[in-house]
């Protein structure tokens, strides 16, 4: 199922999620932590770690289909 997120306010933004079963979706929440917070993610390494996990990153076009 296709999803999103986004901030829509300015200070930066904080998400909790509870993924059950989590399986191995808490080592990818690991890997995406540890990006460097104070600079915009690398679109490679977000797309690397992405499809270790074997997800798919879409654009808001493919996601209302």
């Amino acid at each position: 199922v296709g999803h999103g997120f986004t901030n829509v306010g300015a200070p930066p933004a904080r998400t909790l999620f509870s993924v059950t079963p989590a399986a191995n979706f808490a080592r990818f929440f690991e890997e995406l932590s540890a990006l460097p917070a104070d600079l915009p993610p690398a679109p490679a390494k977000v797309h690397e770690i992405f499809a270790r996990y074997e997800i798919d990153i879409v654009s808001p076009e493919e996601v209302c289909r």
